[in-house]
């Protein structure tokens, strides 16, 4: 299960044009623990849920700026 969703936040930074490092920062975590929650090696509800929400915030900026 965490492979799929760590797919899906991959392919949707990938569309946005965003690297790992930044979306981290924006996450307020570092490279290297956004890489342990997306590899499974950490996997805490509250770091998911975090990533899930930045990354909704990403995906509507980047959605309002095509259509702008």
């Amino acid at each position: 299960m965490v492979e799929q969703w760590a797919a899906e936040v991959v392919a949707k930074l990938r569309m946005a044009g965003m690297t790992q490092k930044e979306f981290a920062r924006q996450c307020g975590y570092s490279e290297e623990y956004l890489s342990q929650v997306l590899r499974g090696k950490k996997d805490t509800p509250k770091s998911k849920r975090v990533i899930s929400e930045q990354l909704e915030k990403l995906t509507a900026d980047n959605t309002t700026r095509l259509t702008i």
